[in-house]
């Protein structure tokens, strides 16, 4: 056996029979921070020359997955550690991405509202007196219940088209 015959086998032998390279592994999220409770949706995009063809998630909260592109609900607020492990049927790696994902505590929607005139158009102005959760929040939509545009920022004023009777 010639030495150029020799290398080309303990080649073959380290990496395999195609010669192929090893296996990456990576995820991607739709996002990494939301107010619990939430569905977070994750991406496979681990690469390999040879067809992936298997997929073990652990999202960190109890659950696990075969799916290759799975989704999984965080109902607690918390810091999670993620990690995919996949096999291309010679080869696989494991990621592992700590503190990942961030579920806060939601806030809790309270406002009051006070009518400033009583003829039509009747303005009345709301006043948030929300209770934060975990994160600040960071913007806010007012829907009047009327069809009509919604309102944003903190406070707000809404001209209605019918009469208060009290």
């Amino acid at each position: 056996m010639s030495i150029k015959q020799l290398i080309f086998l303990t080649l073959i032998f380290l990496f395999g029979l195609d010669g192929i390279a090893a296996i990456n592994c990576d995820f991607i999220t739709d996002t990494t921070e939301a107010c619990a409770p939430r569905q977070i949706y994750f991406k496979d995009i681990s690469t390999s020359a040879r067809t992936i063809i298997y997929w073990k998630w652990d999202f960190g909260n109890g659950g696990f997955s075969n799916s290759k592109n799975p989704s999984r609900v965080y109902a607690t607020p918390g810091v999670y550690t993620v990690s995919l492990t996949v096999f291309d049927g010679v080869d696989s790696c494991t990621v592992t991405k700590t503190a990942y994902l961030t579920m806060f505590k939601p806030p809790k929607a309270i406002f009051s509202s006070l009518i400033l005139t009583k003829c039509i158009p009747v303005e009345v102005q709301f006043r948030d007196t929300s209770i934060l959760g975990d994160a600040p929040l960071k913007s806010f939509k007012w829907d009047y219940g009327d069809l009509t545009s919604p309102g944003n920022g903190k406070n707000s004023i809404h001209l209605r088209r019918y009469y208060i009777c009290n």
